[in-house]
């Protein structure tokens, strides 16, 4: 069970510890956080709760992780107009 939790957790917690002062990808990050409780509690505990809902558990980190990656791209861009912004 820790490992399915680390497995469920890492994509929200690696982005967070990659920008930490940056509050819009705190927002995101939150908003991803959400939804993904959202789900894992609408799948597994749900009205429509079925014997293969708990491969939410395996299935969702891989969404979680893409997700995560573009907040964290879209992170590195706006850093990078601010630093050329920043030097003019």
């Amino acid at each position: 069970m820790i490992l399915f939790l680390g497995w469920c957790l890492a994509p929200i917690l690696v982005p967070l510890m990659y920008a930490p002062k940056m509050i819009a990808n705190g927002i995101a990050i939150a908003g991803i956080a959400a939804y993904s409780i959202y789900v894992y509690a609408t799948d597994m505990f749900g009205p429509g709760a079925r014997s293969t809902s708990a491969l939410i558990f395996i299935f969702l980190p891989f969404y979680q992780w893409g997700a995560a990656m573009l907040v964290i791209l879209i992170g590195m861009i706006e850093n990078s107009i601010k630093r050329r912004m920043h030097d003019n």
